[in-house]
């Protein structure tokens, strides 16, 4: 047992006892990666200890330690350095992580709640079942992360990477995926209600069975995107690029899909109720539209209506839209 852990192990074991103030001038950045791999047991008391005396810890290295279930609380650690380190089921609220290398770090179970990480790179990070609400991750790089089941509510992933990431049953209400690429990602039953994905990047992405409701995707390209099943009521869509997408089975009620793009979409059972699609592209779609569906062309709302105002619907397209005034 080395002299930092027998510390370590005193002072937690003496609550009332004064912690020394550790003088980390006159030891070289390698002195702390040398101890943390030994960090198991005591390994929170010792990251309580370092925060507590030194509360800017930035540009610590701490690659491949073992902090499982440490408290980082509020820690300012900007720059670091914490790439395969395991903070399994770790305290990390509020902590500050901007600008650092979390290459492949374990967080599963984190409480990552309100933690800065503005520009860090977390690629291949395991985040399953964390707690990111209202996290900064702007321009984050998350590719290849696997965030399932992680609450990313009101946190900020404006444009961050999330290419190819695994966001599976991730719940996300009130979310800013503003310009964030989305490039593959699989977003298969998340909840992503009310979340912000203008000008997103979400090509050949899996949203099925995800629930969009009032989600704003105005200008997002959605093209080849897999959203069978998935409840877009109430969505913006206005200018999307839904080009091949898969929509069977979607409930689109009251969706606003103005100036969309839908060619080559699969809207086979689909409800499209409510909605103004007036200047969406149906080149070889409307035959895929079940005759029993009802739809309606109209605008549902006076809002919708005054939004609309003054556009005319091209002449030479009106053939193309006549099948959509079954009922």
């Amino acid at each position: 047992m080395t002299d930092a852990v027998r510390t370590a192990e005193m002072y937690a074991n003496n609550a009332a006892a004064p912690i020394p103030t550790a003088d980390m001038s006159s030891r070289p950045r390698r002195r702390i990666r040398s101890i943390a791999p030994k960090m198991v047991s005591n390994a929170a008391v010792l990251v309580r200890l370092n925060i507590k005396t030194t509360p800017n810890f930035a540009t610590v290295d701490l690659r491949e330690a073992n902090l499982r279930g440490s408290n980082l609380r509020r820690g300012k650690l900007d720059g670091s350095n914490l790439s395969g380190t395991c903070l399994r089921g770790a305290d990390m609220t509020a902590i500050q992580l901007n600008r650092s290398n979390l290459t492949a770090v374990v967080l599963q179970g984190a409480i990552l709640r309100e933690a800065q990480l503005a520009g860090s790179m977390l690629t291949r990070a395991q985040l399953n079942s964390a707690n990111l609400l209202g996290a900064l991750l702007q321009e984050t790089d998350l590719q290849n992360a696997s965030l399932r089941a992680a609450d990313l509510s009101s946190a900020i992933l404006q444009s961050a990477n999330l290419s190819a990431a695994d966001l599976r049953d991730v719940y996300a209400i009130a979310t800013n995926f503003r310009k964030a690429c989305l490039f593959e990602a699989n977003l298969s039953g998340a909840t992503l209600s009310e979340s912000d994905f203008t000008d997103a990047d979400m090509l050949v992405s899996n949203l099925a069975n995800a629930n969009l409701q009032g989600a704003d995707l105005s200008g997002a390209d959605l093209s080849g995107a897999d959203l069978t099943g998935a409840n877009l009521s109430g969505a913006n869509l206005t200018h999307a690029n839904l080009s091949g997408a898969n929509l069977s089975g979607a409930l689109l009620r009251s969706v606003d899909l103005w100036s969309a793009n839908l060619t080559d979409a699969d809207l086979t059972g689909a409800t499209l109720y409510g909605t103004s699609e007036q200047e969406a592209v149906y080149h070889q779609v409307l035959s895929k539209l079940p005759g029993t569906l009802p739809i309606n062309l109209a605008p549902s709302t006076p809002e919708s209506q005054s939004h609309h105002e003054g556009s005319e619907l091209d002449p030479s397209r009106e053939s193309e839209l006549k099948p959509l005034e079954l009922s």
